[in-house]
C-alpha cells in the first residue's frame, strides 16, 4: 500500500481530518457506494446460494464491517475535535447522527443480505398458502370437446404442471389459446417447450406480452386473431434486488436463440428486447407475419 494511502487512513483514523471531509469524503460518499454494490451481492432467499457467491458475499461483509468501523471512529473523533476547536455543536449532531443512520443501515443491508446463509424451512401452512396465491393468479380451463386449452392470467410458478396435467388428463389437445400479461421468464420458456413437444398450435384473440409471447412461439401453428396483439421488452428481475448470478443478458440470448430456433427472422430480433421491463413493444400484426412470428391472421 503506497505510503500516501496508509497516511491518509490513519489520518481518518485518528480524527485529524477536517469534520467536513471525514463526513463528506470519507464516510458518506464510499458509504453509499457500498450500500450501492451491496445491491449485486443479494441472494435469493429461497435458494441454496452456490458456494463461490457465498463466499464472495461473506468477504464483501466482511469488508463492510472493517471498512463501516474505520469510517465512523475516524467521523466521531473528528467531531471531539471540531467541539474542541470552538466548531457548530449542530453541524457535530448532524454528523454523530448521520454515523448513527449509517450504522442502522448498514445492519439492516447485512442482516437481509445474510438471510440465505440461515434458511428457515417454510412450513406447510406457508407452502400451501404461496401455492394458492399463485394459483389464484391464473387459470387453465378446456373448451371445444376437450381439443382447446385456455391459458388466463399471470405465469406463476407451478402454472407449467398446472398446463401439463390438464393435457395429459383430456388427451385430446391441439390448441392453446393465450391471454396473460406475462410473468415469470422460466415459466413461460417451460410451457414454450410443452407445447412444442405436444405439437399443438398456439392462439392469441388478446393479449400476449412477454413470458406469454415466449409460450406462444412453442405452437407449430401460431395464430392471431383479428384483435390480437403480442407484447415484448427486456427482462426484468422479480426480486428486490439483483441476484449477482443470475445474468439477465444471458437468459436474454437464450431466448432470442429459442425465438430463432422456431423460424422467427434475425431483423424482428433485434427489437425484441429494446424495451425496457416497464414498457412494451407491440409490433404490429403485418409485422408478426413477415418476420415469421405468427404464420396467419384469423
Amino acid at each position: 500500500m503506497p505510503v500516501v494511502l496508509r497516511r491518509y487512513i490513519a489520518d481518518h483514523w485518528r480524527g485529524r481530518h477536517s469534520l467536513a471531509r471525514s463526513f463528506w469524503i470519507n464516510f458518506a460518499m464510499p458509504g453509499a457506494g457500498v450500500l450501492y454494490l451491496e445491491r449485486f451481492m443479494r441472494l435469493p432467499i429461497d435458494q441454496p446460494p452456490p458456494a463461490g457467491t457465498a463466499m464472495a458475499t461473506g468477504m464483501f461483509f466482511a469488508v463492510q464491517l472493517v471498512l463501516f468501523g474505520w469510517q465512523a471512529v475516524g467521523v466521531l473523533r473528528a467531531c471531539d475535535r471540531s467541539l474542541v476547536g470552538y466548531g457548530s455543536i449542530m453541524v457535530v449532531w448532524g454528523a454523530q447522527a448521520g454515523v448513527v443512520l449509517g450504522a442502522v443501515l448498514t445492519a439492516i443491508s447485512i442482516y437481509f443480505s445474510l438471510l440465505p446463509f440461515f434458511p428457515v424451512p417454510p412450513s406447510e401452512d406457508r407452502v400451501a398458502m404461496a401455492e394458492r396465491l399463485w394459483a389464484s393468479r391464473y387459470a387453465i380451463t378446456m373448451s371445444d370437446g376437450g381439443s382447446t386449452v385456455h391459458i388466463n392470467g399471470s405465469f406463476e410458478r407451478g402454472i407449467t404442471e398446472a398446463f401439463q396435467a390438464i393435457v395429459d388428463r383430456h388427451g385430446g389437445a391441439t390448441r392453446v389459446i393465450l391471454n396473460s400479461e406475462g410473468g415469470s421468464v422460466h415459466e413461460g420458456r417451460r410451457i414454450a417447450r410443452l407445447i412444442e413437444s405436444r405439437g399443438l398450435h398456439t392462439h392469441v384473440d388478446g393479449i400476449c406480452k412477454s413470458a406469454c409471447a415466449t409460450a406462444f412461439a412453442g405452437g407449430a401453428m401460431r395464430t392471431l386473431g383479428a384483435g390480437g396483439r403480442l407484447g415484448f421488452h427486456r427482462f426484468a428481475l422479480d426480486h428486490a434486488t439483483p441476484m449477482s448470478y443470475f445474468d439477465v443478458e444471458a437468459e436474454q440470448r437464450k431466448e432470442l436463440d429459442y425465438f430463432a430456433s422456431r423460424g422467427i427472422k434475425a431483423e424482428f430480433l433485434r427489437r425484441v428486447f429494446e424495451r425496457p421491463p416497464d414498457d412494451i413493444w407491440l409490433p404490429t400484426p403485418a409485422e408478426l407475419l413477415a418476420a415469421g412470428v405468427v404464420h396467419r391472421i384469423e
